[in-house]
């Protein structure tokens, strides 16, 4: 059973009606974009590295292999595609540690080969793509320094004075303008209630600060 709502009308705001509120938006239909929309590949990444390790410990099939087939190669292309698939969707991607290129060859019924093909720092490629990601998801969410999330970087100088005055540029910048949206929005629809500017969102301060 489907109940059909009337958008909201201010001439006339009597029973239920659905006032929708969002963000303008070039091009926008019915539901708006978040903010966070720039860093959304970089969350799905911060996702996959630690399940990309976390398989790589349990398996030990480190990306970047080959495996080569000794068994001769056939004239069967549907047949080898087919196997090739087979191999990569078990061992391969994100949630089994790893990519692989499947090599037929004709040499005999040798055994298949596994041989590494990944470069000696791809530790260290991934430590600093990590670190990356990081960052540009802070970007994205608009923080302007990590010690809001109660991430400190290593190395870096600071403590109280710092997480001050980066607390205030996010509160200036960021929570206070979109503190104002809310208080408008329902005070608008409170209006109609017979209440006006009653609602006003008072600031916590951060522990410490």
């Amino acid at each position: 059973h489907v109940i059909e709502l009337p958008a909201f009308n201010p001439a006339n705001p009597k029973g239920e009606q659905i006032l929708y509120i969002c963000d303008y938006r070039p091009q926008q239909k019915v539901y708006s974009l978040p903010e966070y929309i720039g860093c959304i590949s970089s969350i799905e990444t911060d996702v996959e590295i630690p399940q990309f390790h976390l398989n790589n410990i349990k398996t030990g099939f480190a990306a970047g292999t080959m495996i080569t087939f000794y068994s001769g190669q056939t004239e069967d292309e549907e047949q080898m595609r087919l196997t090739d698939l087979a191999v990569k969707k078990k061992m391969a991607g994100s949630a089994n540690a790893g990519e692989m290129l499947i090599n037929f060859q004709n040499t005999g019924t040798e055994p298949p080969k596994v041989e590494n093909l990944t470069n000696n720092d791809l530790d260290k490629r991934f430590e600093q793509n990590a670190k990356d990601t990081v960052e540009r998801i802070f970007i994205g969410h608009t923080v302007t320094s990590p010690m809001l999330m109660g991430v400190k970087t290593p190395g870096e100088l600071g403590g109280r004075s710092e997480l001050a005055l980066s607390w205030e540029h996010f509160s200036n910048t960021y929570v206070k303008p979109r503190q104002q949206e809310v208080e408008e929005d329902v005070n608008y629809i409170l209006s109609f209630m017979g209440y006006k500017d009653c609602l006003e969102l008072v600031p916590l301060t951060p522990i410490g600060i």
